[in-house]
This record gives structure tokens, sequence and C-alpha cells, in this order.
């Protein structure tokens, strides 16, 4: 799937939950996959990209972050000034006089939105930084209000209602991760990762949970922020390299432009991609020691369905010259480290092996 592919989904997504019917106590349902659907997109199509180590699933919008802007908990201050998300939002067609719409004007702060967007940030620096690795997403794309205004999570939902919805979230969440290939769906809060592991139940992702960040929670409002770097810490997710992090690998096709943030520049391909100066590619190291010999490269001839016998084949390489991994992982220890490469599929090539590796410690 390509990231055009994933906002189709969504498209579709919502149009399939927009369909469901809920009934007493839910008075209004608020789908913001469709009215707040240009900031959402804009977020898709800014952050999602294949080969992620870990996609972070809430379980679905609150009425001040989410509901407001489109954006997976997104509190307006964090989603315009620290994601860089601002568009036209438009309204519910049953909107709640309790709940209005207000889009990046809400006068109100989503809490959970701002623990959640606020530690990321400090633990990876940039969204940059923080998307090269992983994506954020929600579970459930429905917001459910009482007559009163009061939220109503899905778990609360009639029993029928539930499996419907259910249904539809599921088969999504399956959708989306053919994009992003995770090692790791990490649910943020019990909800989250209990349907991650019903819905992704024999899939290759491990899965996970982190302590969810709201104000309902007494345990969230006890240094949410540590705890959750800690459990981050135990999956090894953390953020900057040093005491208590993990370093920051990440993969590159040498064509693209270099960056600032590429940290140290290393080829992991054993020929020179066709084209490129060595001025150009501004390279720290060429290391041909950790490409994959010229008979497995051969072989797998970038087909997809090789695949999983290229990677069984390359590890195997890897594990018999440990002096390159060991190398890279020396590298890695100093700091951020960018894998270049110049195979043309960005998610089927021997640097997503490495990072893949290197990112497990």
């Amino acid at each position: 799937m390509t990231v055009e592919g994933l906002v189709r989904a969504t498209r579709r997504f919502s149009r399939e939950a927009g369909r469901l019917r809920f009934g007493a106590p839910v008075a209004q349902v608020y789908n913001p996959l469709d009215y707040a659907r240009l900031p959402h997109e804009q977020y898709l199509r800014r952050y999602a990209g294949p080969a992620r180590t870990a996609v972070f699933l809430g379980m679905n919008p609150g009425p001040f972050g989410m509901a407001q802007t489109g954006v997976p908990f997104g509190d307006a201050e964090m989603a315009r000034g620290w994601l860089g998300i601002d568009a036209r939002v438009g309204r519910p067609p049953r909107e709640n006089p309790k709940r209005p719409v207000y889009g990046f004007a809400c006068p109100r702060a989503e809490v959970s939105g701002r623990r959640f967007w606020g530690a990321i940030a400090r633990l990876y620096g940039t969204p940059e930084d923080f998307f090269s690795r992983f994506f954020v997403a929600n579970y459930c794309p429905l917001v459910f209000m009482e007559a009163g205004g009061r939220n109503l999570t899905p778990d609360r939902l009639r029993r029928a209602e539930r499996e419907a919805l259910y249904a539809v979230c599921d088969e999504y969440l399956r959708r989306s991760l053919e994009l992003f290939s995770p090692r790791w769906v990490v649910g943020i809060g019990r909800f989250a990762a209990g349907r991650a592991g019903e819905a992704l139940a024999g899939g290759g992702a491990r899965i996970a949970a982190v302590p969810h960040p709201s104000p309902a929670s007494p345990a969230a409002n006890r240094d949410w922020a540590g705890a959750f770097a800690r459990r981050l810490g135990e999956l090894g997710l953390a953020g900057k390299a040093g005491p208590g992090g993990s370093a920051m690998v990440r993969i590159k096709r040498i064509y693209e432009k270099p960056s600032a943030g590429d940290g140290l520049r290393v080829l992991v391909d054993r020929l020179w991609p066709r084209g490129v100066s060595k001025a150009a590619a501004k390279l720290d190291l060429w290391l041909k020691e950790a490409a994959p010999s010229d008979g497995t490269r051969k072989w797998f001839g970038h087909d997809p369905s090789r695949w999983e016998g290229f990677r069984e084949r390359y590890l195997a390489e890897l594990g018999a010259r440990p002096g390159a991994l060991a190398q890279l992982r020396e590298l890695c220890a100093r700091g951020t480290v960018t894998l270049l490469y110049a195979a043309s599929d960005p998610e089927h090539n021997n640097a997503v092996v490495l990072r893949d590796l290197l990112s497990r410690g």
C-alpha cells in the first residue's frame, strides 16, 4: 500500500463507520474523518509512510482533541504548533450544543493530547525524527455522546453495536498496517491494546500497551510522562541515544537530498549507486561489508515474493560477518545514523533489515 492508498482506504473507512447506527444512550455521533477530512489527510500525507518500527494506537477521538482537529490526540495547540497541521474544519451534521466544534480555534485544551505529544516532543525531538520510526492512529474514528454532552467510549455501547463497529475498525486496522509493516502495535491504554490483539491475532506485529494519559485515570495524574518513557524503554522504543535511551536508526534512499537530521550517513550497498557523485552523497562511511552478498542480492532481485527468504539469507550472512554489525552498533551508540540504499522499493531492501536489527539493540 502507498500513502495515497491509505488516504483512499481512510475515506472508505469513514463512509463505512458513518453508516453505522447507534441507539440510546448515544444521542450524537461525530465523525471527524468526514467533517475534519482536510487536516486528517494533511496529517496522513505528511507523516504516514512505509516500514515503521511501531504504530501507537489510541481508542477513539476525544471531544476536545481529534473531534476538533482531525488529528489523533489532536489538542489544537499541539496539532498546529508542533505537528504543523492546520486546515479548514467543517461541522458535524448533528452537533451537540454542549460540544460545539471550533476546529483549530478550540478554546479548551485536550489534556491527553498535550501530555502525549508533549512527551513525544521531549523524547524524540522533532516530528520528523519521531515519524521516521513511528505513527499514531486511533482504532475507532467516531465520537459518541449522550444528550447532555457526556462522552461515551466504544466499550460502553450495546453489544450488537460494538460488534458491528469493531468489525469495521478491525478491517481498517489490518488494511492500514499493510503500509506501515510495524514490528510493534502499541495500544495507548488497555482497550486499544486489547482490540489490536483481537484484530491482529496471528499477524507479524507484536502487541504491547502503554499507560493512557487521560486525566480521568488517577495513575496518569502522577508523572504519566515518566511512566510512559519507562515503558517505552522496556519495549526498546525509547527516543534519543544516551543513558536510558536507544539509538535513532533511520533509512533513506541515497537519491534523496541530505538533511541536517541524518546524523552519520552510511551507505550499506555493495555497489556504488548510479548517477550519484561522491560529493553529492555526503557520506560519512561506505560500509560494503554490511551489504548482502552478490549471490543473495541477485537471487532476491527485489522480488517482494522472495522477501522473507532474502531476510533469512541476509541475516545469516550478517551473523557470519560480525565485524560489520559491530561497527554499525558502535556508530549508533554515538547518535543518529542514517542507512543509505539505492533500491527503488522502500519496504523491501537490505537497509530495512539492518534498521530493524539495530533498533532491537
